[in-house]
Parts: C-alpha cells; sequence; structure tokens
C-alpha cells in the first residue's frame, strides 16, 4: 500500500523570505486576552480572508460547538469577539477555544479562480486555574551498555525531580539495538507492558534513553518523496499502544533508497499508517547513536543531556538568569514554505503564539542567525530539508559546535521527521550543548502543545497530537492525523518555563530544628510534602499559606517544598509549582551547610570554598556557566584544594559575569560572579 504527499523540495530551494517580511495578518492572525468583560479574542483580517468562526469545546460530547461566525470586514481591519467570563473553566477545567480563518487565494495560473484556504487555532484560556495534579508511574528504559554508566545520575539526580512532580519512577535495562531488530523490539515492549499491567495501568510516561530499539511501520512516505523515502517509518508510537493491534502481513513493498524502510510480510514492521488505537503513554526518545559530527562519545552526551535536564528541573537556568520573577515566555520562528498555500507551519506557530507568547516577546528570524546569548522557550523552523539540515534554519555541524538555546523546538522539512540517519537534526539538537530539551517533526500533523501555557507538558502536547487521528481537533489541511510517525525527541515529563524553588537556610548559630526559607520570588503559599516509607513517591502534607507555617517542620527527614506562585499574562492566569527544594536528612548537616554557604567566596579571581573538617569530602562537584545558561567547565576537586581557592580567570576566554554551581552531599551552592582575566 504505497501512499504519498505532496513532496517537499529537497534539491530545489524555496524562495527564501525572512518571516520578518510577510504579512502579519497571513501569518499570524488570532490572540487571545483576558480583559474586564471577558475573554477576549482579536481577529486579524489578512488580503483574502472572507470569515472567521468561533467554537467552544464541549468536554462532556468531546466536540466543538460553533459560538460564532464574523464576515471580514476588508483586508487588514481587526475584529473583536468577547466570550463572558462565566464561560471560561477556573480551578481543575481547562477551556478549549477553535477559531478558523476561511481565506480565498487566487491561483497565479488560472485567472479569475481562487484556492481555499482553511486554517484553524486553538486557544486555552484559564482563570486561576490550579496547578495540575501529575500522579502515576514514570518508567526510563535505559539501553544496557549504557546503563552501568547512567545509573547513578539517574538515581541520585534525575529520579527525585520526577519523583517531585508526583511520580513513582521506575528504572529499568532494556536491550539496543543498531539496526532494525524484530526481536528486540518485542522484548522492549514486553517490559514496557509489564510495567503498565503490574502498575494496573497507573504508567504514564516512557522515557527511552539510549539505542533503544526501534520500531517501524507503514508503506508511505511522510515528506512526499516517492519512491526515495516510501516505505516503513519509524514508530515509537507503538510502544505507548497498550492494547492495539498491529499487524504485519499486508505491506510488501521495496522501493526506497533504504533498506532499512523496506516492509515484508512477517518481518516484525507492521503495516499500520494511521495508529490502530488510541496511545496511552507519553513516550520519549534521547538517542545518540551514529552522531559522528559531535566530537564527544556517544555516552557523553547521554550525560551531558541528562545533565541539562536535571538542571532546567531544578530551576538552574532559572537562577542564572537573575530573576526576581518569571520572565514571558519567548519564542522564534522561521518559515521559508510560506509559498505554499496550504500553510503548514502556521498551526505549528500558532499553537505557541497566542498561548504562550505575547508579540512583543516572539522574534521573526532565522535561528541560526539568532543571539547565541538568547534563550528562548519555544523554537520553529520551516524549510527544505536534508537529514542533517533544514536549509539556514538549522545544521548539525551548528549544533555540534555553537549553543543554541531554542528549549522546544518543532521542525519542518523533507527527512527531518525520520529519525534513523546518521547525524540527523532532531537528535542533533537535543544532543547539544545548548539550552535544548526536545524537538519533533511540526507539520505533518500539528502538533497540539498549546496548553503547556498552563503547566501541560511536552508529552501531554504528544498524546493530544497522536490521539487525534479522527481529527477533532482540525489543522492544516488534517496532515496525518494519527499517523504512527509522530514522536518526540527528548524527554516527555517537561513543561515550560521552571523556576526556581524557595531555599533552605539555617542560622550558624541555630539551634536543631531551626530554619529559613528564602526565595526572590513572593510564594502565594508552600506545598509542602514527604518521602513516603516506601521511598517511591512524595505524598502533600499540606498547603501552607504562610512561610511561618512552611517553617515550622521540626523533622526534616524526606521533606520537600515546592513554592506556588500565580502566573499572569495576556492569556489568562494559572498557578504553578517551583522546582522542588529537598530537604537534607537530618537539621544538623542544614546547620553544616549553613556554615559551608557563609564562606564560599570569591576574592580577586580565585574562588574559595572552606569546609570545616566535620564535612570535608573529596568529591566536590564544580560548574562554571555563563548567564545564558552554557556550560563553560566541569570538574571534581577535593576540599584542600578550593581551601587554597582555584583562579576562575583560568577557566574562561573573556571578562564578564558568570555563575558558579558548587555540589557535594546534599549541599548545592550557588554563586554569581564577575572575572576580569
Amino acid at each position: 500500500m504505497r501512499k504519498t504527499l505532496v513532496a517537499l523540495a529537497y534539491c530545489l530551494i524555496p524562495l527564501i523570505v525572512k518571516a520578518s517580511d510577510i504579512d502579519m495578518a497571513e501569518g499570524f492572525f488570532i490572540n487571545g486576552e483576558i480583559v474586564d468583560e471577558g475573554y477576549q479574542i482579536t481577529l486579524y483580517n489578512g488580503q483574502y480572508t472572507t470569515r472567521h468562526s468561533i467554537e467552544i469545546f464541549d468536554h462532556l460530547n468531546q466536540s466543538f460547538s460553533e459560538l460564532q461566525t464574523l464576515e471580514s470586514e476588508g483586508p487588514g481591519t481587526v475584529q473583536l469577539y468577547t466570550l463572558p467570563k462565566q464561560t471560561i473553566l477556573s480551578g481543575v477545567g481547562q477551556t478549549i477555544i477553535m477559531v478558523y480563518r476561511e481565506s480565498h487565494i487566487p491561483i497565479p495560473e488560472e485567472p479569475g479562480q481562487t484556492q481555499l484556504r482553511q486554517e484553524f487555532t486553538y486557544l486555552y484560556p484559564t482563570i486561576e486555574k490550579e496547578p495540575l495534579d501529575r500522579e502515576g508511574v514514570a518508567l526510563i528504559l535505559v539501553d544496557y551498555t549504557v546503563f552501568p554508566s547512567l545509573i547513578d545520575k539517574l538515581e541520585k539526580e534525575y529520579k527525585p525531580l520526577l519523583m517531585a512532580d508526583g511520580y513513582e519512577v521506575i528504572i529499568k535495562k532494556a536491550p539496543r539495538a543498531e539496526i532494525f531488530n524484530a526481536k528486540d523490539v518485542a522484548i522492549t515492549k514486553s517490559l514496557i507492558k509489564e510495567v503498565y499491567d503490574d502498575t494496573e495501568g497507573r504508567l504514564k510516561t516512557v522515557l527511552l534513553l539510549g539505542r533503544i530499539p526501534l520500531p517501524y511501520s507503514g508503506g508511505y512516505t511522510v515528506d512526499g518523496h516517492d519512491p526515495q523515502h516510501v516505505g516503513a517509518w519509524p514508530a515509537d508510537s507503538y510502544y505507548g499502544d497498550m492494547d492495539g493491534e498491529w499487524n504485519d502481513f499486508e505491506e510488501d513493498i521495496e522501493v526506497s533508497e533504504w533498506e532499512r524502510m523496506f516492509n515484508k510480510p512477517g518481518d516484525g514492521k507492521f503495516d499500520h499508517e494511521i495508529v490502530p488505537d488510541s496511545i496511552e503513554l507519553a513516550i520519549g526518545r534521547v538517542d545518540f547513536y551514529n552522531m559522528p559530527t559531535f566530537s564527544e562519545t556517544e555516552l557523553e552526551l547521554y550525560d551531558r543531556y541528562l545533565q541539562k535536564v536535571i538542571d532546567y528541573k531544578s530551576g538552574l537556568w532559572d537562577d542564572m538568569q537573575n530573576l526576581s520573577a518569571p520572565v514571558p515566555k519567548t519564542a522564534i520562528f522561521e518559515d521559508n514554505w510560506n509559498v505554499y498555500s496550504n500553510g503548514f507551519p502556521g498551526y505549528s506557530v500558532r499553537s505557541f503564539y497566542g498561548n504562550m507568547v505575547s508579540p512583543e516577546n516572539l522574534d521573526l528570524d532565522f535561528i541560526i542567525e539568532a543571539p547565541k546569548d538568547k534563550v528562548y522557550d519555544f523554537a520553529y523552523g520551516g524549510a527544505s530539508g536534508g537529514s542533517e539540515s533544514l536549509h539556514l534554519v538549522a545544521y548539525t555541524i551548528d549544533y555540534s559546535n555553537y549553543y543554541y538555546n531554542n528549549r522546544f523546538s518543532q521542525f519542518f522539512g523533507s527527512f527531518v521527521g525520520d529519525i534513523d540517519f546518521k547525524d540527523q537534526i532532531m537528535r542533533a539538537v537535543i544532543a547539544s550543548k545548548g539550552q535544548t530539551l526536545t524537538c519533533n517533526f511540526g507539520g505533518r500533523p500539528v502538533w497540539m502543545i498549546g496548553d503547556m501555557a498552563n503547566g501541560a507538558t511536552i508529552g501531554d502536547g504528544y498524546l493530544r497530537t497522536i490521539n487525534n487521528k479522527d481529527a477533532e481537533f482540525k489543522s492544516l489541511g488534517n496532515y496525518l492525523p494519527g499517523g504512527i510517525h509522530i514522536l518526540l525527541m527528548g524527554d516527555p515529563n517537561l513543561s515550560a518555563g521552571v523556576f526556581a524553588g524557595p531555599q533552605v537556610n539555617v542560622p550558624t548559630s541555630g539551634d536543631s530544628g531551626e530554619y529559613t526559607l528564602e526565595s526572590a520570588y513572593d510564594f502565594e503559599s508552600y506545598y509542602m510534602y514527604r518521602l513516603n516509607n516506601e521511598g517511591t513517591k512524595y505524598d502533600l502534607i499540606e498547603e501552607c499559606q504562610d512561610k511561618e507555617c512552611a517553617e515550622s517542620y521540626s523533622d526534616p527527614k524526606g521533606l520537600m517544598v515546592r513554592g506556588k506562585m500565580l502566573i499572569e499574562n495576556n492569556f489568562g492566569s494559572h498557578y504553578e509549582l517551583s522546582a522542588p527544594t529537598f530537604f537534607p536528612q537530618d537539621f544538623s548537616s542544614l546547620n553544616e551547610i549553613a556554615n559551608s554557604q557563609s564562606i564560599l567566596e570569591l576574592r580577586g579571581n580565585r574562588l574559595f570554598l572552606d569546609i570545616t573538617e566535620s564535612i570535608a569530602v573529596n568529591n566536590i562537584h564544580l560548574r562554571l556557566y555563563s548567564l545564558d545558561g552554557r556550560n563553560l567547565y566541569t570538574s571534581d576537586y577535593s576540599s584542600s584544594i578550593l581551601q587554597r581557592g582555584i583562579d576562575l580567570a583560568l577557566l574562561v576566554e573573556n571578562d564578564g559575569p558568570y555563575m558558579v554551581v558548587v555540589s557535594y552531599g546534599d549541599v548545592i551552592l550557588h554563586k554569581k560572579v564577575f572575572i576580569i582575566r
């Protein structure tokens, strides 16, 4: 069964028009904001717009119902529509608004004739929505060849952060398969299904870490390259389906340039191009096999990625910006496919513009030309592609050498959606040195990630996207809804905009049980948790309404605190919880930490940490960051060396501000320093 779509140019280069030169009304036609009267939607009429339709999602019937249709008032005009505040769910609910725009675009070759363009945008307004309550199980499957080297970091640093999100965490070894291996795919699926059954369906997410066997399915091409790229495509979606029936007796196709895409009956590659059933699990893959352009080893790339995720979820990337309040979310967008009337990149950018990113925080520029010291929460790039590049947008070789800080990225172009190439670009993005966390193929179909504005994870967006196979959530052209090729590179457990939690301080002379909480933020309340007796999850003890309550606990064992803050922007308001702060096992160690913190200092360019004899250690981990989050230096020192001081000027190339992070045992110390070479 051979299926193709309109090809994306590979040898031909599309008309390159910088996004900043595009008619804004054509590409970004909607914005929503909370006003006194309710939720106001701003509609922009492009040159060829004929009408807008506004619909609201009925959660009971799982369908949309129309609220209003507005005929265009002419090119360049702006129309407003306001929903009453009572229409917007508050508390734990989530309102979803769909806006449909219809345009009739002239066909140059056929004077007097037009082509219909249908565009859809989804808005997720909120009013004081409570933090998402996550419960269940998160599974980490680790390639058995890298398991011994990564398990310590996974258990001690990454696992507690997932537990802080509300998950019980299970870490297991899994097979490694550098080429397709049907037996190993089956073994991997059985490992996941076993955990799903043993936890009675409470398993929610799976992180595939390493060269975990890659399933294949279908006999089609996602990017239209026929016959070159026709056949079975990588299908991690198979791992997320707990009760669907996947067949392997129909497809019989051997036309691709790459033998790995051949699909024969009974070969272990499945027949399906659309997932046969709903996908229950959010699957994310971190796979750095066969990335020779990077100078680091495969294992070093895994270690670096894990460290980036740990730093991000710990709130360190927030700390490094020295913020007094969480910054508004930012994005960068570049679409070199604007000449195509189907406009498939449009929704991908509108999924964050209008929900998460205000117009003044959306940069329209080439990603490779973006300032290297600027951080973007979201990025979209569309262009003619190759397995290692998007023309003028992104290149594997650049990501291997330079720092790009596009945290959640979507790319669209030929060969970009197929991750099983050497030095493949989506894998290169998350392998890079900068603040890059996830990457997905955004355009066929578009990804439904708008509710990341309100605390949802990229894994939630993955599930909403792949389970949209009946296209209830419409997109531009409805390209391949529910396609088996929909996959996520990176950790599925990440949300946008993590901010630092309160810091636990103990006076040097404090008695046992005396401590205070300090933060740059004015938290509305404090969520207090304690690790359960089995050590498997953190249970909420209470929500303290003031700091005095949060500072009243006498036993720190297993204690964790997260600050609650109301996030307000033009799009609504919702509560989020800070990164977690874990208490040491007893208050005596807290007093020792306080002593250490009081003497972490910079004298000239020399950093000193005078550790008392009672907690002197030989393994003190030091990291040096630029303020845009680049890890410039990492090494271990003994306490005796740091007591004598180390010259930070030897570790940097330029004068300026930097962030030092020192950690040992339960201690994590941060200090912003200014170094003069």
